[in-house]
């Protein structure tokens, strides 16, 4: 078996929904993960063998080349995330402030009768 030929992101999902409770479904998971196999050259039974086995390949290189690129994605849309959140939180202070300065103003107003200039002219 070509460990390295073996899409393994494509098998576990078709393995997945080998679990259902849908006969029909589960059925045709399982075909398609033969056929998935049987691409690289293996079947249920090689990958069996080589989970039993101590020495079984591990497909590293590929699986592990995949993984690291999608801690790399990861990685990126981290930091995208909290460029954004350190926009929204100062976006978020600013509008506090000016939700502050607002309420001051209209205190104010109140205590004033709505005059501007405090004077009492009636």
């Amino acid at each position: 078996m070509d460990w390295n030929a073996l899409d393994l992101d494509r098998l576990a999902k078709v393995m997945a929904l080998a679990a259902s409770s849908e006969d029909g479904e589960a059925l045709a998971a399982l075909r398609r993960a033969r056929v998935i196999l049987g691409k690289a050259g293996g079947s249920f039974a090689s990958v069996a063998t080589a989970l039993r086995t101590k020495d079984a390949p591990v497909p590293t290189d590929g699986l592990t080349e995949a993984m690291m690129e999608r801690v790399r994605r990861t990685e990126g849309r981290i930091r995208t995330l909290e460029q954004e959140n350190e926009m929204l939180r100062r976006q978020f202070d600013e509008a506090v402030r000016y939700i502050i300065e607002v309420e001051r103003k209209l205190s104010f107003l109140k205590v004033t009768g709505g005059r501007s200039d405090g004077s009492d002219e009636g």
